[in-house]
This record gives structure tokens, C-alpha cells and sequence, in this order.
């Protein structure tokens, strides 16, 4: 017996020294989401390769060499599906296992990538063998999408899943993988609706509302149909109004169940195919990258309901391509998602560069360091040398590549060395020991209005972004995002202050729960902009609830609404912490007139004396109501006077002690904003 354990340390050292299988998976470090490489916190700083594409043939052993001298610890290597089951049943492993054999002598990291961005990529045999109408996508009038495949087609799940599983029972044991995205970037079909209206698609989307209504009756009365019976259900097939605000009410529950059904669908073929992967290769992460916040007219895209889009998932990886001057917003986007899991996954940069593929060293240190003060905790720089196989895509090589269509070293490929020599190689443990900044505030994540009302990601993540610069960019208090399933089942902090931006309360059951938490729970909430103005109760037609209403739970009436830009002028009729008796806001956005009554304390007053900042206890705890949308673009016409009044929101949740406490942290945070280096 004592021989055989001897002989198993040995053959365990021997696995490790001379390859092999290393497990990597997710944990925390410091509170933060790491991934975990053989149980140790990982930095992964990975560029995109090509490795099977005919301009890199010939080129593998030097390119891993640059690759290295450039400072990069990996690859997120991308294959396509044509390259490696040329035939049905047939899968050509050999070229592959030539590259691996070379990125594992060279310690490089690998996630392995099937690259079916946009639905490309698929073997000739496979468009062969089946019918347009078995595969593609298709519009509300059967017309083919682009040539994009349909997630709901049974004969691409067979054929899809079998060639991952196939590839990833092959390469599991290699040394340098440490994940897989099996399907990068699932965008939607349709850039103007994101909707597949494939035969198939409505065959499932029948089904999923059947499980999701249960009783036809219950789904008649939310989109004002008159089904018989759950086979004749459609689609909506209307073309949605280009102005969102002239959608007929009785159809948005309808348009919104079958945009969420999209999600939904798309979700479903990753996730399956993820869970089916797992029971292969359990011992590495899957991550899913995807530009998140890519919307069309309607914004029915993965920001309709991230949770849905990325819940599958081990780790997350946003794909962004930011102007440099908005390396703040890489942060912000961290944060965002991140505080939307409640800190459980790593997330990633999935693949980055700036908006012009042309980025200095600072400008990626400046977009990453953001990330990173955020939580993020790997990235993938946007690319070596080309995206296409086909050799079609020229922007792709001369846009973003490292390298030139003749392989000369670009400006971008010292920009990148000088970047990653100064800012990443041998900062690595002092990354991945920053903590998280510690939230001081919530926001609520307003989805069913955004569903509902507008169903435009746009303008609801755009007041989060404004949120956080006023909060922790402009006064270094980090605010965290809840996300309406969280806060109505409790899931969340109740000890901060949260912040309710403009519209959040079309679902009846979430200002119910706000309510309660109020008043049994001493929650502190800040409420801004003209919200109720729909009243949503899961099964029942969506009801426009007019201009002059009284908002359910709360007892607050609304009795009048201006809208347009320099609607009023808002005046402080006594001393608000950091703003005092007399001071004015210039309004830019929306007027809302609150109804005067006994039991509220107006703190600030419309020029024609009518309340609009009022203040109200509500059984132990306190609401402040402002009555104009306050977290846009451009919410009043001084940005000084935004921040106080941010601060000032903070200062009566939660007294004169949080100025104190944070002063030092503060300052800390200002010098960041010049240079987020590491």
C-alpha cells in the first residue's frame, strides 16, 4: 500500500511537470471573482489568434514567440466549425494538435474559442444537407436574415453540439486550456428587432408561452388576444412604431413576450450546450462573450435582461470598443455587470480595443485600469492579425490587427508592448489583490420599464452610467446595481441608500415591496422622475395610468407633468446639506408637480411654488421624491451643482458621518481618475 501512494505522488508530479490536464475553475480572492488556475488567482492578459487561418500557417512558432515578448500570458484561440468537421462525422484534429503542442510548450494560456460570431463558419456539407427553412433566421414576412441560423432549429442543435463536445473531449487534457466560449458574440438576427420568426422559433415560443401562462385565458388577458387554445398562438408581427411611445398599450405585453423569448431561445441553446460540455469537461470555465449593450431600434438585446444572457455562464466577458476618453465607462460596464451577479463571477474583458484600433499605451492602461478597479480580472486585446478565414474581412486586418497585411509590426504593436511591460507584467498579484470597491449605495435596474415602457437599454443603462460618474467618479462612492427580481425577493443590501432612477416602478409588486422594506426595514430610497406612469401586473394587459395619478403603496400623487428641455426652475426652500435655501437648479429635462400635502416636508419648489423635491416617512424609514429625471446625459445645466445634490442624497440617507469617513478615500479615488495605472 505504501508503494502504491508512492507511485501516485509521483505519477500526480509527473502529470504537472510534463503536462497535462490542470484544472481551472472560479473562487474569490479578497472578496473579489477570480478564476482559479490549479487553486491559485489567475491574471489572464490574452490576445485573439487565428491559429488555423491560411495567414497565419507557416507562422505559429513565431508568432508565439512575439506573442510572449509582447507580454501577453495567452491566446483565446479561435477555430471555426468548417476547419475542423470538413466532413459529416469527420473531424480533423491533426493542424489543431500541431498548434497545441506548440502553445503548450510555451506556457501559454488558451481559451479555446468556437467562433460562430454572427452565425458564420459552417461546413458545406451541413448547408447541404438541410433546407433555408430548417436553418436560417427569417423576418415577420419569411424572408431570410442575413443567412444566420435560427437557435431554435433542432438539426443545428444535433449537429452543433456534437462538433463542441467532439472538440472539447479532444483537447481537455491539453496543459494550456483553461476555458472555452462555445459560441462567441450570439447576436440576434434582425439589427432593427433582433427577432427570428423561423417556424421552429414560433414552434418553441407556442411552447414556452404555454409554460409560461399555463391557462390560455391569463395570456389573452395580458396581450389582449382571444386564443382558443395554445397551438394558435403567434408571434407579434406588427412593426413596432419607430417612436417607442406610439406602441399601441395592448400590444407591448404581447411584443414583449416574444422579444424576451428571443433571449430566452438564444440562452437556452448555450446553456444546454454548456451543461452537456460540463459533463465532459467539468474541470475548466465557460465563459460567454458578447457586446452586450449592441442594440437595434428596439433594444431587444442581451441588455433586454442580462441575467438571462449571461446566466449560463462561469464567467463573463464583455467585448467593448470604447473612444478612449470614455475608458471610464470600461468601469462602469464592470461594475454594472458584475454588481448584477452580486459579485459571484469573474468577469473579463472579452475582447477590447478603442473605437479606431489605434490605442496607446496609455489609452489601454486607462480602459483597463478602469476594468480592473472594478473588478475585472483578465482581458483579451483585439487582435493579432486579422478575423476572417475568408481573407474578406479587410477592415478587420487593417483596423485592428498588430500586424499588417504583409506582417509589419504596426504603431499599435508598441503602443501594446509598451502597455503591457509597464502596466501588467509583474503587476499581476498586486491586480488581483485590489479589492473591490465596497458599494455605497444601490441602484434599482429598472427592467420591467424598460421592457415595458420604452424597452430601450440606451436610455436605462445611459442613467446608471451618469449614476456612477455623479457617485463614485465625481465623489468616490461606488454604487452597485439590484437588479428588480433581487429587490423584490430581498436579495440585496438594505443597511445603503438606493437609488431609484426615473420610471422604475411599472411592475405593481416591486413598489409593493418597496413599501414594505420602507417601512419594516428602515430603508433609505431616493426616487427621481415621472414613475407609475404604467402599472404592470404579470398576467393583465399593460395599463397607461395618464399624467395626474396616485402611485400605488406609496400615497404620493402626481398632479401635473411638463416635458421638454428647460421645463422649470427648481428652488431650495431651506438648507439641503451640501445646497442651501436659495439655490436653484435649472431643469434640463422633464417637470414633475407633486400634490401638496400635511404630512410631507417640500424641500425644494417649482418657480411657480409648487412642490418638487419632498420628503415623507413612511412607517420606519424615509422616501425623498424628486420630481424631474435626474440621472441623463445632461440632467441639469450644472454639473457642480448635480454632484452636490448627489451628495446630498447620501448625506440625508445616511448623516454627516459618511462625509468624514470617506475623505481620504476620496482623494484617492480623484488621483485614480488621471491615471488608473497598476
Amino acid at each position: 500500500m505504501k508503494n502504491l501512494s508512492l507511485f501516485l505522488i509521483l505519477l500526480l508530479n509527473t502529470h504537472f511537470l510534463f503536462g497535462g490536464l490542470i484544472p481551472t475553475t472560479v473562487g474569490k480572492k479578497n472578496g473579489k471573482p477570480v478564476v482559479l488556475r490549479d487553486g491559485k488567482p489567475i491574471l489572464f492578459a490574452g490576445i485573439q489568434y487565428w491559429g488555423l487561418d491560411h495567414w497565419n500557417e507557416g507562422h505559429w512558432e513565431n508568432d508565439i514567440e512575439k506573442i510572449k515578448d509582447l507580454g501577453f500570458n495567452g491566446v483565446r484561440l479561435n477555430i471555426a466549425w468548417d476547419h475542423i468537421e470538413p466532413k459529416e462525422g469527420v473531424f480533423s484534429f491533426d493542424q489543431l494538435d500541431e498548434l497545441f503542442d506548440q502553445l503548450d510548450d510555451a506556457g501559454l494560456m488558451v481559451i479555446l474559442q468556437f467562433n460562430q460570431s454572427a452565425h458564420e463558419w459552417h461546413p458545406d456539407w451541413f448547408l447541404e444537407k438541410y433546407t433555408e427553412k430548417e436553418l436560417l433566421v427569417k423576418d415577420e414576412k419569411g424572408n431570410n436574415q442575413y443567412d444566420r441560423m435560427t437557435f431554435s432549429s433542432p438539426v443545428l442543435k444535433e449537429h452543433y453540439y456534437n462538433y463542441v463536445k467532439q472538440t472539447i473531449s479532444h483537447f481537455k487534457e491539453r496543459a494550456s486550456i483553461i476555458g472555452y466560449s462555445v459560441y462567441t458574440e450570439p447576436h440576434f438576427a434582425d439589427k432593427v428587432q433582433w427577432l427570428d420568426y423561423n417556424w421552429n422559433n414560433k414552434r418553441a415560443f407556442k411552447e414556452w408561452a404555454e409554460e409560461k401562462y399555463q391557462n390560455i385565458t391569463l395570456l389573452n388577458e395580458a396581450w389582449n388576444t382571444d386564443y382558443k387554445s395554445f397551438s394558435k398562438v403567434k408571434p407579434y408581427t406588427n412593426t413596432p412604431p419607430e417612436n417607442w411611445q406610439e406602441m399601441p398599450d395592448n400590444e407591448r405585453k404581447h411584443f414583449l413576450d416574444w422579444s424576451t423569448w428571443n433571449c430566452i431561445a438564444k440562452a437556452r441553446f448555450i446553456g444546454d450546450l454548456i451543461k452537456e460540455c460540463k459533463e465532459i469537461d467539468d474541470q475548466h470555465f465557460y465563459i460567454q462573450n458578447m457586446m452586450w449593450k449592441w442594440s437595434g431600434a428596439f433594444a431587444a438585446t442581451v441588455a433586454l435582461d442580462p441575467v438571462i444572457n449571461y446566466s449560463y455562464a462561469d464567467v463573463i466577458g464583455i467585448n467593448t470598443y470604447p473612444y478612449e476618453k470614455n475608458a471610464s465607462k470600461v468601469g462602469t460596464q464592470v461594475n454594472f455587470i458584475r454588481s448584477i451577479f452580486q459579485n459571484e463571477k469573474p468577469v473579463f474583458l472579452g475582447e477590447f480595443n478603442n473605437k479606431n484600433g489605434n490605442a496607446t499605451a496609455q489609452g489601454l492602461n486607462d480602459m483597463v485600469g478602469e476594468a480592473f478597479q472594478a473588478g475585472c480580472t483578465g482581458f483579451v486585446y483585439f487582435t493579432y492579425n486579422g478575423q476572417a478565414e475568408k481573407g474578406a474581412e479587410e477592415y478587420g486586418i487593417e483596423h485592428y490587427g498588430l500586424l499588417d497585411r504583409n506582417r509589419v509590426e504596426k504603431p499599435s504593436w508598441y503602443e501594446t508592448k509598451n502597455f503591457l511591460q509597464n502596466f501588467i507584467v509583474g503587476q499581476e498579484s498586486n491586480i488581483l489583490n485590489t479589492p473591490v470597491v465596497k458599494a455605497e449605495v444601490n441602484y434599482l435596474w429598472p427592467s420591467s420599464n424598460m421592457r415595458l415602457a420604452y424597452l430601450d437599454a440606451e436610455y436605462c443603462y445611459g442613467s446608471y452610467v451618469t449614476a456612477r460618474q455623479w457617485f463614485y467618479y465625481d465623489k468616490g462612492y461606488n454604487i452597485d446595481v439590484v437588479t428588480e427580481e433581487q429587490f423584490r425577493s430581498g436579495n440585496f443590501n438594505k443597511e445603503i441608500p438606493l437609488i431609484i432612477p426615473s420610471m422604475p416602478f411599472t411592475q405593481k409588486s416591486t413598489i409593493k415591496a418597496l413599501a414594505g422594506y420602507v417601512k419594516n426595514d428602515e430603508l433609505k430610497a431616493v426616487i427621481n422622475g415621472r414613475f407609475a406612469e404604467y402599472i404592470y401586473e404579470e398576467n393583465a394587459e399593460l395599463k397607461y395610468q395618464g399624467e395626474q395619478r396616485k402611485i400605488p403603496y406609496l400615497d404620493i400623487e402626481i398632479d401635473r407633468f411638463k416635458e421638454g428641455k428647460d421645463a422649470a426652475t427648481l428652488y431650495f426652500d431651506q438648507n439641503f446639506h451640501k445646497l442651501n435655501m436659495g439655490n436653484t437648479i435649472d431643469v434640463a429635462k422633464d417637470q414633475i408637480v407633486f400634490s401638496s400635502e400635511a404630512d410631507q416636508n417640500v424641500i425644494a419648489s417649482w418657480n411657480d411654488g409648487t412642490p418638487a423635491l419632498i420628503e415623507r416617512s413612511f412607517g420606519k424609514g424615509k422616501l425623498l421624491f424628486y420630481g424631474t429625471h435626474l440621472f441623463h446625459e445632461n440632467p441639469s445645466k450644472n454639473s457642480k451643482m448635480n454632484g452636490r445634490l448627489a451628495k446630498s442624497f447620501l448625506l440625508w440617507a445616511k448623516g454627516e458621518q459618511l462625509v468624514l469617513s470617506n475623505k481620504n478615500q476620496h482623494k484617492k479615488k480623484k488621483k485614480h481618475k488621471k491615471k488608473a495605472s497598476f
